[in-house]
């Protein structure tokens, strides 16, 4: 969704339009759990996209993303799959235990 809106944020228009694009494309689910968040933005004239994002990045996010990642680099095997598919998962686990830099 970030890159979306950074893509087409010109397109979509301006940031009211941004957070309802943003609101639209969420599964119904979702929408009833950030109602309130668009209906405050509604209330105060505050439309703040990136705000919603980090919302939802705070409801959907794994806290222990990081560590979980780790414990799947130290559990790690090729096995049967060929070098280009585990390198691959490799640098995926990798990035997703930020011990990428």
């Amino acid at each position: 969704m970030k890159a979306k809106l950074k893509v087409d944020s010109l397109a979509i228009g301006n940031d009211d339009s941004q957070l309802y694009y943003v609101y639209s494309s969420l599964d119904s689910n979702v929408q009833a759990m950030v109602l309130p968040f668009v209906r405050k933005a509604e209330r105060t004239d505050t439309w703040d996209v990136a705000r919603l994002i980090q919302h939802l990045e705070r409801i959907f996010d794994d806290p222990n993303k990081a560590k979980k990642a780790g414990q799947r680099l130290r559990d790690l095997e090729q096995r049967q799959s060929s070098l280009p598919k585990h390198l691959a998962r490799f640098e995926r686990t990798l990035y997703e235990a930020n011990a990428d830099s």
